[in-house]
Formats: C-alpha cells, sequence, structure tokens
C-alpha cells in the first residue's frame, strides 16, 4: 500500500507552449530543495528510445544494417542466434529474455557490467525464437547498443550524444553518467528514488547499460525532446520509431496507458484515451512516462522519484488539459 504522497514533475506542452505542469515533493528536505521541470531525475526506459534514434541514424548513414545477423558481429554467438538482427532487439521480438529469464529479477543491486551482461545473455538460453513473439528485454537492449558500439568504434554515450542528445538541444540530460554522482552540475537538483516514500540504493551501474537507466534527464528537456522528433530535428522520418512493428500482448496493459503494439524504442496505443506513441519507464526508486498524442501533438512528461506511486496520480490531475484541444 502507498502511504507516500506523490513526488516528481509534470509537464503537458502543446504547440510549443507549457499548458499545464505539476511539480510536488522535496528532492532534499533538509536544503528545502523542491522538485521542478529542471530536476534531473533517472528517465529508466525512456533510454530505449533514444537508443533507438542512434540505431536508426547510423542506418541512415550506411554504418548499421538493421536486418543483418547479429552473428556477424557476435561470432560467439550460439546457433539459436543465427537468424537474430538488430531490427529484432529493438522490437523486441529477438527471442532474450528480461532480467527474470537471467536471474537477475528483482534488480535491486548493481547490475552486471555491459560486457559480463552481453556474456550472461549470450550462455542464457532464448525464451523464444527471433522474429517471434513480443517479449520484453531489457539486455536485448544492451546487446544493441553493443552492436552499435562495434560497427562504429566509438562509445554508446558519444554516439547518444552527437545523434540525439546534441541535435535535440538537450541541455540537462546525459547519458552513461551516474545522476547521483559526484560529478553532477550544482546547479540543478538530482532526485533519489525511493519506494513508498522511503529511499531506495540506485544503482550506479544502470548508467552504464543503455536502454535500462543510462539517461538522466529532467521533464523540461523531454518535452524539448518530443518536439524535436517531431520537428524532424533529430531523426529523418521519425515515425519510424512508433510505426507498428509488433503487436503486443492484449492483456499487457491497462487503465490510462494502453500499449497496443511497439515500433523501435517505442509504444503506441492510448494515453487517456487518446491515440499516442509513449515510452515509459520504471527501476528501482523511480518511474517515468513520455506520451505524444498523434492527433495535435500534445506531450506528456512524468518524472517521479518514487516507484510505487508511479506516474498514475500525475497522469489523473493532467487529464483535462492533456484532452483539451
Amino acid at each position: 500500500m502507498v502511504t507516500a504522497p506523490w513526488s516528481g514533475s509534470a509537464l503537458v506542452e502543446r504547440a510549443g507552449t507549457v499548458v499545464d505542469e505539476l511539480a510536488e515533493g522535496f528532492v532534499d528536505e533538509a536544503t528545502g530543495t523542491r522538485w521542478s521541470a529542471r530536476t534531473r531525475s533517472q528517465a529508466s526506459s525512456i533510454s530505449k528510445q533514444v537508443v533507438a534514434v542512434v540505431a536508426l541514424a547510423l542506418a541512415d548513414r550506411g554504418d548499421v544494417d538493421l536486418h543483418a545477423p547479429v552473428g556477424r558481429v557476435l561470432p560467439s554467438a550460439p546457433s539459436a542466434w543465427a537468424p537474430m538482427t538488430l531490427h529484432h532487439l529493438l522490437t523486441h521480438t529477438s527471442g532474450v529474455g528480461h532480467w527474470s529469464e537471467l536471474g537477475l529479477a528483482p534488480l535491486t543491486g548493481d547490475p552486471p557490467s555491459p560486457g559480463d551482461l552481453v556474456d550472461l545473455v549470450l550462455r542464457t538460453p532464448l525464451v523464444g525464437a527471433p522474429g517471434g513473439r513480443w517479449l520484453y528485454s531489457s539486455p536485448g537492449y544492451a546487446v544493441a547498443a553493443l552492436l552499435l558500439e562495434s560497427a562504429t568504434q566509438a562509445t554508446y554515450a558519444a554516439l547518444a550524444t552527437e545523434l540525439a542528445l546534441a541535435p535535440a538541444g538537450l541541455r540537462s540530460t546525459t547519458t552513461g553518467v551516474f545522476g547521483l554522482g559526484a560529478d553532477q552540475p550544482s546547479s540543478r537538483a538530482v532526485a533519489h528514488g525511493h519506494h513508498e516514500g522511503r529511499p531506495v540504493h540506485v544503482a550506479p551501474g544502470l548508467a552504464a547499460l543503455p536502454g535500462t537507466g543510462d539517461l538522466w534527464t529532467t521533464t523540461e528537456d523531454l518535452v524539448a525532446w518530443s518536439r524535436a522528433l517531431g520537428d524532424g530535428a533529430v531523426l529523418r522520418e521519425p515515425e519510424r520509431l512508433w510505426a507498428r512493428r509488433a503487436e503486443l500482448p492484449p492483456d499487457l496493459s491497462a487503465g490510462s496507458v494502453v500499449g497496443e503494439a511497439y515500433g523501435y524504442g517505442t509504444f503506441s496505443g492510448t494515453v487517456l484515451g487518446r491515440p499516442a506513441w509513449f515510452v515509459p519507464g520504471d527501476n528501482p526508486g523511480y518511474a517515468s512516462l513520455l506520451a505524444r498524442m498523434t492527433g495535435d501533438a500534445t506531450t506528456i512528461a512524468v518524472l517521479a522519484d518514487d516507484d510505487a506511486a508511479g506516474t498514475g496520480p500525475a497522469l489523473a490531475r493532467l487529464a483535462p488539459s492533456s484532452n483539451r484541444g
């Protein structure tokens, strides 16, 4: 039972104008620092959309082939991986399991390093045939990022900055850097994760795993990111991200956020009853949501510092403004 009040930031933007905003709770009660749209927090699996943008940008310039067998880059891959492609990894149809299938759930401690995680993924039997059923897999995204690094001989963090964060003009978003580390900008408040109002251990190692918890950002930057995607400033033909590539199980989602299909790093379905693409996230201590309505380009960005409360309380209060045309 959740006893703590909702804590976080939420913005609704339409046509470049913020039409609704929530900011509640303390980032640091000792100093009296409160949440705002400029508070940095872990974006959790919103990171996956950034991985997908990087992959598509590299494909556009001919550096990667989304449909080439991954065994060309990972010669140690078992024979069951022979049909697997980067497309499968990005759409969660690779057959690679999630944390539980790898014996890493619940993910409350420090995860393996990227190299160790990929080794574990390679040793663990697939849970389905590549190209088969949809199964959400954060470890699969770590493998995808490794493939991007191998194809370019550049770090994922450098690729994400060059191809995604910088073109979008994001000023408070980082990847690959632990958000609660000592090297954070002193001018930016950073949220510490909680569960039912109690602080939790925030694993520094997640910052090294693209698509899982490497992205730390603000709601201000998230709406800027959505705007940049819509304007084509980040990616040619951004609709490739939310094109329906894998149908979801009918019982997967319920309530105000309903997933119907998955593209590249992005869900499509409905948010607050309206057609939208969206990217949710949750890690120990944090919850997040970025959604863009496809009818009038209304964007909703939510970051919360309590995984038990999630994003639902904010969505319920934002519903009137986000449905106002």
